[in-house]
């Protein structure tokens, strides 16, 4: 460093009162040359010496520099015979911050950096900051101590700094990934933080299992223990109570209370022991095997339980707490509008919302006519792209309406969970936990399987309006649901993960352990379905001599492969609950009617319930008056009487209950009031009472339940207010909700949502001469809790012809992880899939001597290959672009991605407009994906008479992983190829124009096949006769015309061969051997110009000018599928 610089802070010590003053930072730079502003840069650190009084003093030290210092307008004021640097200081909105903290102290070191051609420097010096909010009659000015100039240029203190400078840019970005699923119903994100100080994997339990250990044993214990009439399985569990020593509890039929008190005094030794007699007592043979069943499968499922813990946590993800002190989980994704700006083109960036449990409570007593339902906006994720508008109430306008886009509704959603992430981020960094963070960088968004790809870019978009810079959305939530099942029972513990995924593979062709696992999620507004094969290979990592290679740990490599998926926009939760909410409403206007028929209610003259009781059709009267339940009738077949139910809705239900609110929105809080109740019914008759043995799958489910007759009676008499003085009580409307009835009004959409992923499996396993099978089938989203989806599933694949061996223990549901898996799965693919796990380093082969087995998921495959068939409607047959299986082995012309193209002889016909779709499997239903306008793309390209255009051009497409699909328009007749990276041979030969002649017709051919060395043959590449008719383009602009072959399979070496040059001699002429480049190659192709030049083409493409986007043109959704049309 040179001696004629100098650098320190004016004054070493600065007290700062953050709240109540504005200030500077001053410091002294002393250089013989000139200097200036835009030649510097000013970075703040912490230095690793400083020991803070709290561990996570640090956070809070950053979250308020960061808000304090103004680095960013930093400036320099030239003195006599120095220059100063002055780092302004804005106020601090909000003391919360600190966090009682006052004062504190922080160690900083400052550095300036310089950089330009003559001469560079970088020099540091050291200050403390006194962060203390003083009285009001202290001036800020006077409380600094001045201290002497002191040059600390040479304290080897500053070869310790930390490297998280505090940038000159005010935003600091997440480090960690960030992956949101923004549900239909619910919605949760879950990050990986980088910086959490995560407990390595051992053999022993830890911190976070043996807590989990000894919850879980309370819970048992005190579960047993209160029973009032104990059986034999708590007289059991009591006595091993009491050969335990150090555990004193209460007797059986004990209070729950005095229990959990005994056991609050019990340490970690007591619970060893007690599971130690519990395993003992269960070895006896003399047991009985019921009470041996049955306590062991508790116990297994408590171990379980135990063993995942630490499953997230010790791999550094976590569920972030989005509502204010209501724990990390899941929140309903219902959106409350605050307030709206009056200028349209502001709604995007001044429009404030809320979310979350308070909303959802606002909600249900806006229900009741408490408040404006209006301000409310439900489900807003299904009509996302969609160029439809909804009148909101914001809850601050005095009733006043602003017309919200559907997408504008999902960005305010994105935006508002994503400010409350951060806000959790920044908690946890100031307890030292978590990377701080001001914005979110990397962000993984999921969507439903079947969303199509143009879908896809418009959220990616949306994303990248709120100032996201890294967007991933190639993860679909089924296929991400399933990736994190299967991360969360082998990965995330490979002490014993792999021993209970291998007892259920079976063995390929290949002698490769496989399995098949299918997974269904009926969510809240749609069904996701995925199919995937794992297969498992244990690689060689030390060499056989290594005697280093002990312990027994092996290094698994997983490799998934998406072998299809499906779904259903349409089907899920929501659809189960309109189903039962026509019931509902059904047999609410049935009450009304029976009651008004049975006290000879007469209604007030004039009014519609008035009309409606004289001209009831004959069918629905006994005696001159309503027939109580005669408009059950359509209930006992609801699907095949829907239309029934349909014309009775229109004609007589909605008029006694009147719920369709879509041309009259004061109707609105009486279907919300309904809807409410049905989804409370939904939920008490879908949780099971009781569970399988070892198992979440249910056993017993509630028969029945009862509405709350007293909301009932409230809603009516406020639809009707003239019953209310006609001796009608609350309990008269006791209605009741049975099994049975869930059962048969949802079996429709559950039903064909489950054949649904029986016909993909069927179609991916049981076809040709594949006879295959599902291993594993596993349920998740909260609806799979429902009676009738776990039976409907058993009877379906029971039926399906040896597809799936349906017994509970090939079956999985966990309803804690049916909440979470989606965004966890997306979370866990995007970080295995940026880093690897690599089997040569040291770290690895470590854990492999320590005997722990390593496991490698290769994530990436899942996006290597086509997992539906394209196709397009021709009007008069659906084409096929690309199949099922399609390899994603071209790039793209255009971004360079992964993409499957149509090849150039097979090229198709130009129509106006070419109607894209996916079938996931054969005999499904085509799915809408989009559009390519042609005649859009003639026009744009000046071709004013789109019949030429169609004459002299062809069309192709390209399709990436996430389905987005490019038509190119390419003239008929030869083809510009342009090379871009190819080889020559080694050594180069001489060329071989005696093999190519020219016809009659002028024509260029080849006069011999040109063959490739294969491993055990050789195969012709360059065919004898084909014609020379496109030309390549090389770099020096030489144009020439030629052949090329089809793609070759990527090797290190080739060889190429003339086939019968001579008659007398039948052995081949080697003619080019070519040695690739050592770096990444995609494809490679054998190119013979008319020169007889022949060269290894690995970097080609063809010269492609016009380009056509898919593009998703909304379709009209039907009414049945869409419980918030306001036509119910």
């Amino acid at each position: 460093m040179s001696k004629q610089i100098t650098f320190h802070p004016v004054q070493e010590y600065v007290t700062i009162d953050p709240i109540k003053h504005k200030g500077h930072l001053r410091y002294v730079l002393l250089s013989a040359e000139h200097i200036k502003k835009s030649e510097i840069t000013i970075k703040f650190a912490f230095p690793r010496s400083w020991h803070s009084e709290a561990p996570h003093l640090r956070g809070i030290a950053r979250n308020v520099l960061i808000q304090v210092l103004d680095i960013a307008n930093f400036d320099i004021e030239y003195k006599s015979d120095h220059l100063e640097i002055v780092v302004p200081m804005k106020q601090l909105s909000d003391d919360s911050v600190l966090q009682g903290y006052n004062p504190f102290e922080i160690q900083l070191a400052v550095k300036i950096q310089r950089t330009s051609d003559d001469h560079s420097f970088q020099i540091k010096a050291r200050q403390v900051l006194i962060v203390e909010i003083l009285p009001d009659d202290i001036e800020w000015e006077k409380s600094n101590n001045f201290l002497v100039e002191e040059d600390f240029s040479d304290d080897p203190f500053f070869n310790e700094v930390q490297e998280q400078d505090l940038e000159a840019k005010q935003t600091l970005p997440y480090s960690g990934i960030i992956s949101v699923d923004f549900g239909t119903t619910n919605s949760v994100i879950v990050v990986r933080d980088p910086h959490f100080a995560a407990e390595e994997i051992g053999k022993d339990l830890s911190r976070e299992q043996w807590s989990a250990l000894s919850t879980w044993v309370n819970n048992w214990l005190i579960e047993h223990l209160s029973m009032i009439t104990p059986n034999e399985a708590d007289t059991f569990i009591e006595k091993l109570s009491r050969q335990t020593s150090n555990m004193e509890l209460p007797p059986c039929g004990s209070l729950s209370i005095d229990i959990w008190e005994e056991l609050e005094k019990t340490d970690l030794a007591t619970y060893q022991e007690y599971i130690h007699n519990v395993i003992i007592a269960l070895v006896n043979p003399d047991l009985d095997p019921q009470l041996l069943q049955k306590i062991s499968y508790e116990l297994l499922h408590g171990l379980e339980k135990v063993i995942y813990s630490k499953t997230l946590q010790s791999q550094r993800y976590f569920i972030l707490e989005l509502d204010a002190n209501a724990g990390a989980k899941p929140i309903p994704s219902t959106l409350q509008i605050i307030s709206a700006p009056q200028d349209t083109n502001r709604i995007n960036y001044d429009t404030e919302i809320e979310m979350g449990v308070r909303v959802s409570l606002l909600m249900r007593s806006a229900t009741l006519g408490n408040d404006d339902i209006r301000q409310f906006a439900l489900s807003v994720k299904r009509y996302f792209g969609r160029d439809e508008y909804i009148d909101l109430f914001p809850s601050e306008a005095a009733g006043t309406p602003t017309s919200f886009n559907a997408d504008t509704l999902c960005l305010l959603a994105y935006r508002k969970l994503l400010q409350r992430a951060i806000n959790d981020i920044q908690k946890r960094a100031n307890k030292d936990q978590f990377s701080y963070a001001d914005a979110a960088h990397t962000i993984v968004a999921t969507f439903p399987t079947t969303y199509p790809a143009s879908l896809r870019r418009k959220l990616r978009d949306l994303l990248y309006e709120l100032d996201i810079h890294d967007v991933d959305t190639r993860f679909d939530e089924g296929s991400a649901s399933l990736l994190y099942y299967v991360w969360h029972e082998v990965c995330a513990d490979p002490v014993c993960g792999m021993e209970g995924l291998m007892s259920r593979c079976r063995v390929d062709r290949h002698n490769r352990p496989y399995q098949n696992i299918l997974l269904y999620d009926l969510g809240g507004g749609t069904t996701d379905i995925a199919l995937i094969q794992l297969i498992y290979e244990e690689l060689p990592i030390f060499e056989p001599m290594d005697k280093t290679a002990t312990g027994g740990g092996s290094y698994f490599r997983i490799t998934p492969r998406l072998l299809g998926s499906t779904g259903h926009s349409f089907i899920g939760g929501d659809l189960i609950t309109l189903w039962l909410f026509r019931l509902l409403k059904t047999k609410v206007a049935d009450k009304v009617l029976s009651i008004i028929a049975e006290k000879q209610i007469d209604p007030p003259p004039g009014t519609k319930m008035s009309s409606l009781l004289a001209d009831l059709d004959v069918r629905f009267m006994e005696n001159d008056s309503y027939r109580p339940q005669s408009l059950l009738d359509w209930t006992y077949a609801p699907q095949e009487n829907i239309k029934q139910y349909e014309v009775l809705n229109e004609t007589i239900i909605d008029i006694v209950i009147p719920t369709r609110y879509k041309t009259e929105r004061e109707r609105t809080s009486t279907f919300f009031t309904l809807w409410h109740m049905t989804e409370e019914a939904k939920k008490n008759l879908g949780t099971p009472s009781s569970t399988h043995p070892g198992s979440s799958l249910g056993h017993e489910w509630p028969a029945k339940i009862m509405l709350d007759s007293l909301q009932l009676y409230n809603m009516v008499i406020f639809l009707h207010p003239w019953l209310e003085n006609c001796n009608i009580d609350a309990a008269e409307f006791t209605i009741e909700v049975t099994q049975e009835e869930l059962c048969k009004f949802a079996k429709g959409p559950v039903s064909d949502s489950l054949h649904l992923a029986m016909n993909l499996a069927k179609a991916r396993l049981k076809v040709e001469n594949i006879n295959d099978k599902v291993d594993r089938l596993i349920l998740s989203g909260l609806s799979c809790n429902l009676k009738i989806v776990q039976e409907e599933t058993k009877n379906i694949f029971r039926q399906s012809e040896g597809v799936f061996n349906f017994n509970i223990a090939n079956v999985f549901f966990d309803q804690e992880l049916a909440k979470t898996s989606v965004a966890m799965g997306a979370c866990v693919g995007r970080y295995l899939e940026s880093m690897r796990l690599d089997p040569t380093s040291e770290k690895t082969r470590q854990m492999l001597r320590n005997g722990y087995d390593q496991i490698e998921l290769v994530v990436e495959n899942l996006f290597t290959h086509l997992a539906c068939r394209l196709v397009y409607d021709s009007l008069v047959a659906m084409v096929v672009m690309f199949d099922y299986g399609q390899e994603l082995n071209k790039r793209s012309y255009i971004d360079n991605k992964p993409v499957a193209r149509t090849d150039m002889d097979n090229l198709r016909p130009v129509q106006e407009k070419l109607w894209i779709y996916r079938v996931d499997f054969e005999g499904a239903s085509p799915l809408y994906l989009g559009l390519i306008d042609a005649e859009a793309v003639a026009m744009e390209h000046d071709f004013s008479d789109f019949r030429k255009f169609r004459e002299h051009y062809l069309v192709g497409f390209e399709a990436d992983a996430e389905l987005f699909v490019r038509g190119f328009f390419i003239p008929r007749g030869p083809k510009n190829i342009v090379a871009q990276n190819y080889i020559i041979p080694e050594p180069e030969s001489p060329s071989i124009n005696e093999i190519i002649a020219i016809d009659d017709r002028a024509v260029i051919h080849l006069t011999h096949d040109i063959s490739s060395q294969e491993l055990f043959k050789r195969k012709a590449v360059l065919e004898k006769g084909q014609e020379m008719i496109d030309t390549i383009e090389y770099p020096n602009g030489e144009k020439k015309k030629c052949v090329i072959s089809k793609p070759l399979a990527v090797r290190e070496m080739y060889d190429f061969y003339i086939e019968g040059k001579s008659i007398h001699n039948k052995e081949p002429q080697l003619i080019a051997h070519f040695h690739l480049p050592d770096r990444e190659v995609d494809e490679v192709h054998l190119c013979c110009d008319e020169t007889g030049k022949v060269i290894l083409l690995y970097s080609f493409k063809y010269d492609i000018r016009i380009w056509g986007d898919i593009d998703y043109l909304p379709q009209k959704i039907d009414s049945q599928f869409d419980p918030f049309c306001g036509q119910h």
